[in-house]
């Protein structure tokens, strides 16, 4: 969901985000939203493999892990860029609603003293002559 101010807010990020945040991409693709887990995996002994047994298989083993792996950096890379696109986007929105809000409260506080000065009876006037 999307607020109001959110969509209205520009397509290239403002010069004045925090540095975090300037090398982010303009637009965003849609959040990934992550596999559930239940539980953790620990990762296994590392057993070094005996030349003999690298063959053509093992090879093409290694290569489909390495561009598994890279797949998965670059996934959670992007992910990572979302949450902080996203972060820095709520945060201008958050900025907005808080001057917001500071400007209802002193138009609030203006229409009080107005609504105040208004049901005051007016001050007695001196009408002896001296």
């Amino acid at each position: 969901m999307v607020g109001p101010l959110l969509a209205a807010l520009p397509p290239q990020p403002p010069p004045c985000l925090p540095p975090y945040c300037q090398h982010l991409p303009v637009r965003a693709p849609p959040i990934l939203t992550p596999p559930p887990c239940d539980d953790v995996r620990r990762r296994g002994e590392k057993r070094p493999i005996p030349p003999e047994l690298k063959d053509e298989k093992y090879f093409e083993r290694r290569r489909r892990n390495n561009q598994a792996a890279k797949k998965s950096r670059d996934a959670r890379r992007i992910r990572e860029d979302q949450i902080a696109w996203r972060a820095c986007l709520l945060e201008q929105e958050n900025a907005s609603l808080r001057a917001h809000i500071a400007a209802l409260r002193q138009e609030a506080l203006a229409l009080r003293g107005l609504l105040a000065a208004r049901d005051e009876p007016p001050a007695p006037s001196s009408t002896t002559a001296d």
